[in-house]
């Protein structure tokens, strides 16, 4: 319920919003069905581009299309091995989703809801 209020937020703010995912060709069409495409002005998909998190490249193409340097990327994710810590190697900003609260002791920024974000964001 968190995310479409954030997204709205987000892009409002101006920020390029990207979907960088481990997943097949379909996902637009699944984020489409959720009514959540619209924000997203970047999308590197693993089915598409043959490449996987956690390898780097998937990250840096993400950044190249949405044309940001990796010091002015966040990357919010919830797997540290497959998401934070190859955003964090390639320069990015990671944040962990942490939605059950599972990883207290994960380091790096970390939030339980997605409605954290813009606040996080905010202080720097």
């Amino acid at each position: 319920d968190d995310v479409p209020p954030v997204l709205d937020r987000l892009r409002d703010a101006g920020l390029v919003l990207g979907v960088v995912s481990n997943f097949e060709e379909w996902l637009e069409r699944l984020l489409e069905e959720l009514g959540v495409r619209r924000y997203f002005q970047v999308s590197v998909i693993s089915g598409v581009e043959g490449l996987e998190k956690p390898d780097p490249r998937i990250f840096e193409l993400a950044m190249e299309r949405a044309g940001v340097e990796p010091e002015r990327s966040v990357y919010v994710a919830d797997n540290p091995e497959f998401d934070v810590d190859p955003a964090l190697a390639v320069g990015m900003v990671p944040v962990l989703i942490d939605r059950l609260d599972r990883l207290p002791d994960a380091p790096g920024r970390r939030i339980t809801s997605l409605a954290d974000l813009p606040a996080l964001l905010a202080a720097g």
